[in-house]
């Protein structure tokens, strides 16, 4: 009985390494080194360690890559998917970062109300997050955005003023 038991348990220690190197780190690994790869303006490493990565900011890393021609050809398209896949992933910067293309129609269709509402779920999630920098950012972009840019919605600028000072 001790032998089997102790095959078993053998066997699902095995079993539970394979699934952590499998599903569990190289997510983690992927994303970091890809954000490593980028900081370090290379593009096309960080291109290939999210490429097959099911992680959210790894979505939101390949919008940056596509959105800006880094390491591969511009395409807007394929901006929107990823960030679309991040946001499925409930990653608040792929929120803020689609709302801001929403918002410029830079390569993606001008859309000032979904723009608008990601840009609140981006505050909203970033907030829940705890991280200030990135809601304190966002909210900078938006009241500059409403205030000074030919089809922002001045009415917004009191509102993201507000989350600005209130921001801690």
């Amino acid at each position: 009985m001790g032998l089997k038991l102790s095959i078993i348990t053998a066997v699902i220690i095995i079993i539970t390494a394979i699934v952590m190197i499998t599903f569990i780190l190289p997510t983690e690994v992927g994303y970091d080194q890809a954000r490593a790869a980028y900081i370090e303006k290379d593009y096309k490493g960080a291109l290939k360690a999210c490429a097959k990565e099911q992680d959210p900011k790894c979505h939101n890393l390949l919008a940056a890559l596509y959105v800006n021609g880094l390491g591969v050809k511009k395409d807007f398209s394929k901006a929107k998917l990823y960030w679309e896949k991040g946001i499925e992933g409930e990653f608040y910067k792929a929120y803020g970062n689609y709302s801001r293309q929403l918002l410029l129609g830079r390569g993606i269709k001008y859309d000032l109300k979904r723009g608008v509402k990601l840009a609140d779920q981006a505050f909203e999630l970033g907030k829940k997050e705890g991280d200030i920098d990135y809601i304190k950012h966002l909210a900078k972009w938006m009241v500059k955005f409403h205030g000074t840019v030919k089809g922002g919605d001045t009415s917004l600028v009191g509102l993201w003023q507000k989350r600005l000072t209130d921001a801690k």
